[in-house]
């Protein structure tokens, strides 16, 4: 015969695997993985928005109007981020820097495990860090998060949960 539970103990145990299955899917959104924005229909547009790099500089991300820009707003402790990292790597030495910005910004509260991450991923001139409270359409459910604006500062696509960047879709998106 099976012992029966005690009613704080199920309670126990309903509470753990509640929050491992939270831990699983936490940094996945529930949306769906791609949204391609309608030409014609109100686009977002590139937000000013205050961010340091790894060496304590500031900077707007407006600053990099006249390029293609990518953000990709992740966190070390999410594995669908660590995961799709060395595919945005393949993507970046694909790309024509001086037409294209790369954007990874990171989440975490502990700089250090982005910037040794980065480094390892060879992105590390790509890591910025929240320089104030993130803006409206960076506010996701749930990260990996990309955003591609055009030159002009249209969101041109947005990517939320884990992808693979190393593609010619991606490639070309970004020429």
């Amino acid at each position: 015969l099976m012992p029966i539970l005690s009613s704080k103990s199920a309670i126990f145990h309903l509470l753990a695997g509640s929050a491992l299955l939270f831990s699983l899917h936490s940094c996945q959104p529930p949306t769906s993985p791609r949204k391609k924005v309608a030409k014609g229909a109100q686009q977002e547009q590139l937000p000013a928005f205050q961010m340091q790099q790894a060496d304590g500089r500031m900077v707007d991300l407006q600053s990099f109007k006249g390029k293609k820009i990518m953000v990709n707003l992740w966190a070390t402790w999410c594995a669908p981020c660590r995961t799709e990292m060395p595919s945005i790597a393949a993507l970046y030495t694909s790309i024509d820097t001086n037409k294209t910005a790369l954007i990874l910004l990171s989440l975490d509260e502990k700089k250090e495990k982005s910037i040794e991450f980065l480094a390892a991923q060879s992105l590390g001139n790509q890591l910025y860090f929240p320089g104030e409270d993130l803006p409206d359409l960076f506010n996701v459910m749930g990260i990996p998060a990309t955003f591609i604006f055009d030159e002009n500062g249209k969101l041109i696509e947005q990517v939320m949960g884990s992808t693979d960047y190393d593609n010619e879709r991606f490639r070309n998106m970004l020429k």
